[in-house]
């Protein structure tokens, strides 16, 4: 496989993990948008403390769902990365390789 579609798979794979990440914030944003009130459910459900508890679970799920939005992040930037540095890499060799021979001066 040569460099350039390595690094063209690699973007595509960090483009995938950028979606990710967005799905899980938007994911993220919905979980914290819902709640539960007395009126929702019931006064019975206040005393029994099923609305703080909700609460509670909703806010761990959305704080979950976010530190998966920021590992995907970090997938994403850790692939654009290693593309980049094909990149230089490659670039490096093209100019080493051009230093040492030219076609139109042996």
């Amino acid at each position: 496989m040569s460099y350039e579609v390595e690094r063209e798979a690699l973007i595509t794979a960090a483009g995938t993990w950028q979606s990710a990440e967005g799905e899980m914030r938007t994911a993220q944003s919905t979980a914290r948008s819902i709640s539960v009130t007395t009126i929702d459910a019931s006064i019975v459900a206040e005393v029994v403390g099923f609305t703080s508890t909700y609460a509670e679970v909703r806010d761990r799920v959305a704080d979950l769902l976010g530190e998966a939005a920021e590992a995907m992040k970090l997938v994403d930037d850790t692939l654009k990365d290693i593309e980049k540095q094909y990149r230089r890499d490659d670039d490096a060799a093209l100019a080493a390789i051009g230093d040492a021979w030219s076609p139109t001066n042996p």
